[in-house]
């Protein structure tokens, strides 16, 4: 059991060095940040600790290297974590790959909002004096977060055999 937070936690930091570092490389239509469908993977197909661990991790490694605006990636992650748990098992009947879509794109527009709150918060307090901005291809980041989290989902579901991905139901008359 603590080795799978432990192997979360490294994949958090793994995939968050990868977003520091190579993403902001990109051009705006290849911006491809892996971060939060990590988050939202994890809860749907293991467990909300698991995404916890991977959440704390890269959220040192964010805050750590964000120097523009006031991150406070630290309270934003767990925070989502926490709100996406909640929003998996209170409102979405199932394990689908349209209820993890829409988690996933929920994690995002909710990444934006707080950044721009704490942003704000920020310069408001005079803690700090930088601005968070809206990325450059919102559109793309959607897309790709979407995209991605379907193919992996698709993935896990045929490798593991954990989830339906054929449409119909199990209370089907035969």
């Amino acid at each position: 059991m603590i080795w799978r937070l432990i192997l979360a936690g490294i994949l958090g930091l793994c995939v968050a060095l990868y977003e520091i570092s190579v993403v902001s490389f990109l051009p705006p239509w290849l911006q491809f940040r892996p971060l939060l469908p990590l988050f939202v993977l994890l809860l749907v197909s293991s467990s909300r600790s698991r995404a916890l661990a991977a959440a704390l991790a890269a959220a040192f490694v964010v805050d750590a290297y964000t120097l523009d605006h006031l991150s406070l990636a630290l309270v934003r992650f767990p925070l989502m974590v926490f709100i996406l748990g909640l929003i998996a098992s209170r409102f979405l009947t199932n394990r689908s790959v349209y209820a993890t879509v829409a988690l996933v794109v929920f994690a995002r527009v909710f990444d934006w909002f707080t950044s721009f709150v704490f942003a704000w918060m920020g310069i408001v307090l005079n803690v700090h004096d930088g601005m968070w901005i809206v990325p450059s291809a919102p559109g793309f980041v959607l897309l790709w977060d979407a995209a991605f989290t379907a193919f992996v989902f698709f993935l896990i579901a045929g490798l593991t055999g954990r989830f339906k991905t054929r449409a119909g139901s199990s209370y089907a008359s035969r």
